[in-house]
């Protein structure tokens, strides 16, 4: 039985890789994927929504410097919870893109 799954989204030059690590009692299993241009999407979908990134950035119970780091594809990582937090806020499913990425490597 698996007690936890962490998923974090790490940054390689432009583009996101992501982590997922699920812990059973002594067994640690991680997982890789591209997630390309993210950061941008995200930009784009606050920027559609016409709310401010302090705004954004409190709905997401983060710093509005943390939201321009990711947007900017500066952080070398974000939690996968921040992202679901980020998508609900801006009314994106961002972690669609991840989930899909993750079953293209289960189908390798």
């Amino acid at each position: 039985m698996i007690n936890a799954c962490q998923v974090t989204l790490e940054y390689i030059h432009s583009i996101r890789v992501m982590e997922v690590v699920m812990s059973e009692e002594l067994m640690q299993v991680t997982l890789s994927v591209d997630v390309p241009h993210l950061g941008t999407r995200i930009k784009a979908a606050r920027e559609k929504s016409g709310m401010s990134p302090t705004k954004i950035a409190a709905m997401a119970d983060m710093s509005t410097a943390n939201l321009y780091r990711i947007e900017s594809e500066d952080t070398k990582s974000i939690p996968w919870d921040t992202l679901k937090r980020l998508g609900e806020a801006l009314g994106e499913d961002f972690n669609a893109e991840v989930k899909a990425a993750l079953r293209d490597i289960s189908e390798t």
